[in-house]
């Protein structure tokens, strides 16, 4: 098998009766011995091949769908939906929570505790990330900005 393209067949079963074509897809990859891992092969052979095209038909799939894309982002970083986002910067009234300036706002969220704490610009999530590590810092901060 080894440098050569050509996958070794795997002995066909239909399945129960009555099935759809994709359930019996589903079926057969949870059922029938060397299936999956056949397709699995010949999936990542045909992503090798056709790299170059699936990576532009993922950016312009991203570009259609920035919203959802969005959406998937937030839920899987944060935990939130892209409309409890919408009713924290509202919440917020579209602006900063720490420095109040009306600019693109991020989550602010703890790692620790993975709990959202609110919606910052870049700089002001920037230095709470660093007071978080570095707690023992902001004492000597607010010194050198009095001198």
């Amino acid at each position: 098998i080894l440098g050569s393209t050509k996958l070794p067949s795997v002995k066909h079963h239909s399945g129960p009766k009555g099935l759809t074509p994709r359930e019996r897809q589903y079926w057969r990859y949870h059922n029938e011995p060397g299936y999956k891992e056949n397709r699995l092969q010949k999936n990542k052979l045909w992503r090798q091949k056709n790299a170059k095209k699936l990576a532009q038909y993922n950016r312009e799939w991203s570009a259609k769908n920035r919203d959802k894309v969005r959406g998937y982002t937030l839920k899987r970083r944060y935990g939130i939906t892209l409309e409890e986002f919408a009713v924290l910067k509202k919440k917020q009234h579209d602006q900063c929570f720490v420095c109040k300036r009306k600019v693109k706002l991020v989550v602010d969220h703890d790692h620790k505790r993975k709990k959202v704490r609110g919606l910052l610009c870049h700089y002001c999530n920037t230095f709470m990330g660093l007071v978080d590590r570095f707690p023992d810092c902001l004492g000597r901060i607010k010194k050198l900005l009095r001198h």
